[in-house]
This record gives C-alpha cells, sequence and structure tokens, in this order.
C-alpha cells in the first residue's frame, strides 16, 4: 500500500494519520484472539484532518480499552487447540490431566473441523449427556 505521511498547510506532522487517494489512513498494532500482535493499516472514515484525528484518537482509545472490532480474519480453531495445547504442556498439571484434556480438544478438532472462532456457535461444542436408565 502506498502511503505518504500527512503534512499540514504549515508544513508540520500529522502523528499516526497517513494519506492515500484522499483518504486517511492509521498503522495500528493490534492483536487477534490468541495474542499474536500485527502491525495493520485502518482506514479511517473522516475526510477532513479534524475529522482525520478524532478517528484516529477513538482508533486509539478502542484499542487501548480492549473495544476495536476484529480487524482481519479470525484465527482457525485448530490454531487455538495447538495454543491450549502448548500451555497444558507447562501448566504443571498431573500428566492424567494433560492427557485427558489433550484427548477432549481432539476429539473436539475431529468433531467440529478447521472453522474460524468466530464462526463456531454454542450448539456445535455441547457434548450429549448420557442418562443411565433406571
Amino acid at each position: 500500500m502506498l502511503t505518504a505521511k500527512f503534512w499540514t498547510l504549515a508544513q508540520r506532522l500529522v502523528r499516526g494519520l497517513w494519506l492515500r487517494n484522499g483518504k486517511f489512513y492509521a498503522n495500528s498494532t493490534v492483536s487477534d484472539e490468541l495474542g499474536r500482535r500485527s502491525s495493520q493499516w485502518v482506514a479511517l472514515s473522516g475526510a477532513t484532518l479534524d475529522e482525520g484525528k478524532s478517528d484516529y484518537d477513538r482508533l486509539l482509545t478502542e484499542r487501548d480499552d480492549d473495544r476495536l472490532p476484529p480487524l482481519g480474519p479470525a484465527p482457525k480453531l485448530a490454531d487455538f487447540f495447538n495454543v491450549q495445547r502448548q500451555l497444558l504442556e507447562v501448566s504443571g498439571k498431573r500428566p492424567s490431566s494433560v492427557e485427558k484434556e489433550t484427548t477432549y480438544l481432539k476429539h473436539q478438532d475431529e468433531k467440529l473441523g478447521h472453522p474460524r472462532l468466530n464462526k463456531i456457535q454454542q450448539c456445535a461444542c455441547e457434548v450429549p449427556t448420557v442418562r443411565a436408565t433406571l
């Protein structure tokens, strides 16, 4: 993406704002559901300098408060399971508990496939309960 830093008429640099084809952009570091951080270009809706600055300030506030909407595709379920398995290995739990939880993750992985995390509904994850008849 070819962008240029935005300068005011007084030749002062406006921090955080970039201009491309008459539209303002911000380069922001965001983290996804798995905690991975990446730098992404975010299009701002403002058309003038003041609107662009206010959009940039709003973006920073939302990022700091963890209210930022997802900017890219959500991670896949397999990525989430891999992170969970790594956390289990260093969790300090008993080996039998780690094996049980790893088996559960493997079962859910086979059952659900590889959807993105935002596409999973609660009914897909429910485990049917078996009632003993007396």
